[in-house]
């Protein structure tokens, strides 16, 4: 955990914004899926090319339909970090909001102890009533 939070460190935050998306996706008759990524540049500095990829597989053609030029998307920018390193983009990468996540989680583990516990308290209730 630690090594995740010291790589981290370099990173800020910013908006990249799509000019095009690179599209090589998944075809027919293809064993494995192309690499996809879009290029864009950054709010911080318009100037500058960068690439990002969200590490997602898409059809050929629905990652400019997912993307279209101009969309906005919250990453995190390491201006330190080379732009492609073994294949993996790492200078720009995804922002990740993990408050949506811990919601659907608790959602799921809290809603099913609501509901038992409701259960219970009607099949007592309703076992009261039968004496």
């Amino acid at each position: 955990m630690k090594e995740v939070q010291s790589k981290l460190k370099h990173y800020r935050d910013d908006i990249f914004i799509v000019e095009r998306a690179i599209d090589y996706g998944v075809k027919r008759l293809q064993n494995f899926p192309g690499k996809s990524y879009l290029e864009g540049h950054l709010q911080s500095n318009p100037t500058a090319v960068e690439y990002f990829d969200d590490e997602k597989v898409y059809q050929f053609g629905d990652l400019q339909k997912k993307y279209p030029t101009g969309t906005k998307i919250p990453v995190l920018f390491n201006p330190q970090a080379k732009a492609f390193e073994n294949g993996q983009s790492i200078r720009v990468i995804a922002r990740v909001d993990h408050s949506e996540k811990i919601e659907r989680v608790s959602l799921m583990t809290y809603s099913p102890l609501g509901v038992g516990t409701l259960l219970l308290l009607l099949s007592l209730i309703s076992g009261r009533r039968r004496d």
